[in-house]
């Protein structure tokens, strides 16, 4: 129970349920009881000359759920034309993760000066009322406050998941038109380093804890990858199953718990995606070439460039699109080590190939290379790649001078050399790590190769 004694004509808005107001002479008191469980960083109290009006929520089978708004006079006309946005979303959540869990008493806005919310359990304080700060405070209450990250190194329990509820949201409100560009753009705020864990090491930094490129963006995108693995259903139920387990509702969680509930959901195990995804740093660059074959047969390569020595390989299914001339299909290989072979007949010749056209995947600047319309690789190999230093070029026995050429991911020539295969069959070119496309221009024909550097 809060009990709140201001000067009069002030309001006092906190957790829970208002059970009543007193005035007495020039002050007023408040008393305002929450009947949950919650986290002592949770509980807030804000009081200054507040208005007052409520939204609701109806619930199918069950009674509305208020929401109570505590703002500033001269701003309520334009938050009253904000807070029916969230209306679309509260039922979203409802649908996907069970009734609000203090849908017994209420939940509410109280207006702050602060930049950005508050998820205070039942009453977020809030410094704007634009759909993205509601939808991510409101998120909260499941994520982050029924179910309260057990330690700061677990913080993207709470951010990583309001972070992908908003785009939850973007998905299945506004018509969708928001969905990609959240995914983009989170994808691309991932990118901006090459390392970074979600898994917050240390605690000690407030900056690192509340790393909005790692415990927001990279766990909301965590996240979107494991239900590409796992696929809607069973993500769904897993959520649902680790947020209403009775060890942790009400009360804490920690990375391991949400790891065993997924597992259980999907019948296997996220050992390497979670040591790779949120105790490791970085992100893979892909490096794919294909060609095409006789009978519709595709033969795909596929390699790739880890950003960050702390991970070796990420091994995940990737989503292919083979497009031709009038048709095309999505196919899904399991990348699973380096300079791995598919091969394919989608039942038609593919012109060309698009790598993970809806953004499944965290991953940038990746290379596809079509190795037509030459009908083989000449009988060229390159090896070994990825590479350290050297790189060693087998060729036919009949083969003359050719020109190696290196290319980085942004098409500018980093490497030029004639070989001359009786004397030479190495070559050393001096390149940072990374992803690059080596072609040998022999004659009048070019064989090209995905390449990467260590």
């Amino acid at each position: 129970m809060l009990v709140i004694t201001t000067p009069d004509g002030y309001r006092a808005a906190a957790n829970g349920v208002l059970l009543r107001e007193q005035l007495c002479d020039d002050r007023s008191t408040f008393i305002w009881m929450h009947r949950h469980p919650i986290a002592a960083y949770l509980i807030g109290v804000a009081v200054t000359n507040y208005s007052v009006f409520s939204e609701y929520v109806p619930v199918p089978g069950h009674p509305s759920i208020e929401i109570l708004n505590y703002v500033y006079p001269e701003e309520e006309e334009s938050v009253r034309a904000h807070i029916p946005q969230i209306i679309k979303p509260f039922q979203i959540y409802n649908e996907l993760f069970g009734l609000y869990p203090f849908a017994d008493e209420h939940y509410g806005h109280a207006q702050w000066n602060w930049g950005g919310g508050m998820e205070h359990q039942t009453m977020s304080f809030m410094g704007s009322f634009g759909y993205d700060l509601l939808v991510h405070e409101l998120a909260h209450q499941w994520f982050g406050d029924f179910v309260t990250c057990g330690s700061w190194q677990d913080i993207w329990l709470n951010e990583g998941f309001a972070t992908y509820l908003t785009g939850l949201c973007y998905e299945r409100d506004l018509d969708g038109a928001w969905w990609e560009p959240f995914k983009r753009l989170t994808i691309e705020r991932v990118m901006q380093e090459p390392g970074g864990s979600v898994f917050c090491y240390d605690t000690t930094s407030v900056e690192r804890v509340f790393n909005s490129r790692l415990s927001y963006s990279k766990g909301a995108i965590v996240l979107h990858m494991l239900r590409w693995e796992m696929g809607d259903e069973a993500f769904f139920r897993g959520l649902n199953t680790y947020l209403h387990d009775p060890t942790l509702a009400n009360g804490f969680a920690y990375t391991p718990d949400l790891q065993r509930h997924l597992e259980a959901a999907a019948d296997t195990s996220f050992t390497e995606f979670f040591n790779d995804w949120v105790y490791g740093e970085g992100y893979p660059i892909y490096a794919i070439g294909y060609r095409s074959k006789p009978d519709n047969i595709l033969e795909i390569n596929i390699s790739q460039d880890p950003s960050h020595v702390s991970v070796g390989f990420f091994e995940m299914h990737l989503p292919l699109h083979l497009i031709g001339h009038d048709r095309d299909t999505m196919v899904v290989v399991h990348h699973t080590h380096q300079d791995q072979l598919f091969t394919i007949n989608p039942g038609f010749p593919v012109q060309s190939v698009e790598f993970d056209p809806d953004r499944q995947i965290c991953t940038a600047n990746s290379i596809i290379t079509h190795l037509d319309p030459a009908p083989s690789d000449g009988g060229f190999s390159v090896y070994p790649n990825p590479f350290n230093e050297t790189i060693s070029i087998s060729h036919p026995l009949s083969a003359g001078p050719m020109t190696v050429k290196i290319h980085d991911i942004n098409g500018r020539e980093v490497f030029r050399k004639v070989v001359i295969p009786e004397t030479a069959k190495t070559i050393r070119p001096n390149l940072k790590s990374g992803t690059y496309l080596l072609t040998i221009h022999h004659g009048s024909e070019t064989f090209s190769f995905p390449l990467i550097k260590k």
